[in-house]
């Protein structure tokens, strides 16, 4: 057996897209270690190897960009990718980035897109808040800044 890349926080209210995120991680030589709720994630943040976090937003009667707040705090040099169900604008992405997030996917995106953002984050340094980082969009949402740029809508 080939020894793990880096080992995944993954913090997701839905138990069934947990395990099958998990079985996909490890199938890609991740491992993951799962919560279900913001108290798990603040538990498990702090007494694992933790090399990166994905993070669903809209957690159960919980605030996922509170907690990633908190993680950016107490764990500043862990990326955190924010992996939501959700359709954000433009404008919530930047957010998000502003916030501290290091990379940014929708669950309806390919797989693949997931991992490119998760490699890409894992080789790069963890931003500071303030900070604008270029890596973590995945394909969709970085057409749709290349035809702003440009001066035309999708």
């Amino acid at each position: 057996m080939a020894k793990a890349k880096a080992t995944i926080l993954y913090v997701d209210d839905d138990a069934q897209v947990r395990t099958t995120l998990a079985e996909v991680l490890a199938y890609h030589e991740y491992t993951t270690v799962v919560a279900g709720t913001a108290q798990d994630a603040l538990r498990l943040s702090g007494r694992q190897e933790i090399c990166l976090i994905l993070l669903d937003i809209n957690l159960s009667g919980e605030n996922g960009l509170a907690l990633m707040s908190y993680l950016r705090v107490n764990c500043p040099d862990v990326p955190v990718i924010l992996y939501t169900g959700l359709e954000h604008n433009e404008q919530q992405v930047t957010g998000f980035f502003e916030r501290g997030a290091s990379g940014y996917v929708r669950k309806a995106e390919p797989m693949e897109e997931l991992l490119e953002v998760i490699r890409t984050a894992l080789i790069s340094r963890a931003p500071k808040p303030q900070e604008r980082p270029a890596i973590g969009l995945g394909r969709r949402v970085q057409r749709l800044r290349q035809l702003k740029m440009q001066g035309r809508a999708e």
